[in-house]
């Protein structure tokens, strides 16, 4: 008996899966990502559900096409800043495919289903709108404990490599994560990071180097009125309290991953930071 499969159902079944298969891998790996890039993530693998119409392939290509599949949606979603990260990501986004879909499948087998077709790795359900996002977010759910539990037995990871850019110059360096930092740019509220100024001086601003410079000024708040573009991040902690100069860079990555909100750099003078971390990051810099 032929199957009907329409394809406005087909599109928006896989659509709608695809983009929450994303948010897990986003939630996963703890990359901060767009919405806007989720959803043409999603259409990107919704497009791909067409692969559906095709006759049954033979197990190589179809292994191969799924795979050019993985790598067109890993990059509309996460883009490509590094080959480590992006087949990282590839693998980690094939792996909750997999038990994302297993688990769609095993829940539309207890309910009896009726007009289901599975070719070519793709599915289609003919399933009512409500029904798909129940089923959806079910699984979406089962899966976010899963991971949750999975992260908890993982090591934390307490030191990060951060690269700044701006200015046309580059550089890097190790920062450490730290969660009792909650150090913010007071009229933006952006995350800080509190960088080392000899550690990231190839990227500092000129008017920071001479904010540094200025001769003859008693406070930080004499100096900022000459040079607009910097930001004061006051701060406390154990050794006392005070006041940071701060810019915002053009792009910042920890990890390979371009954050993409909005970061400021504060300048720790002297050498407050030494040894392999020379930068402390407050962990909402990372946290989608």
């Amino acid at each position: 008996m032929k199957q009907t499969v329409y394809l406005d159902v087909l599109i928006c079944l896989n659509l709608f899966i695809n983009y929450f298969i994303l948010l897990a891998c986003a939630k996963f790996t703890k990359i901060p990502i767009r919405r806007r890039r989720l959803a043409l993530g999603a259409a990107v693998g919704a497009a791909s559900s067409f692969i559906i119409l095709l006759p049954p392939l033979p197990v190589v290509p179809n292994f191969l096409i799924k795979l050019m599949i993985a790598f067109f949606v890993v990059l509309a979603t996460f883009g490509l800043h590094n080959l480590k990260a992006f087949f990282k990501n590839t693998a980690i986004f094939l792996l909750i495919s997999l038990c994302f879909g297993g688990a769609m499948i095993a829940l539309w087998f207890l309910l009896k289903p009726s007009g289901m077709v599975i070719n070519n790795g793709a599915v289609y359900f003919n399933i009512s709108p409500l029904l798909l996002a129940l089923s959806t977010l079910v699984c979406y759910a089962l899966l976010r404990v899963f991971t949750r539990l999975l992260q908890a037995r993982l090591p934390q990871k307490t030191v990060s490599r951060v690269k700044i850019v701006n200015g046309g110059h580059t550089c890097e360096l190790f920062g450490k994560l730290d969660t009792g930092s909650s150090l913010i740019e007071p009229f933006s509220q952006s995350p800080v990071i509190v960088a080392d100024f000899q550690a990231v001086q190839p990227v500092v601003p000129e008017e920071i180097k001479a904010y540094y410079a200025a001769p003859g000024a008693t406070s930080f708040m004499q100096k900022s009125t000459a040079y607009p573009k910097i930001r004061l991040v006051p701060f406390a902690s154990v050794g006392g309290e005070g006041i940071l100069p701060a810019f915002k860079p053009k792009q910042v990555f920890i990890d390979d991953h371009l954050c993409v909100k909005e970061i400021y750099i504060a300048l720790c003078p002297g050498e407050r930071l030494s040894g392999e971390c020379r930068a402390v990051i407050n962990t909402e810099c990372i946290d989608g």
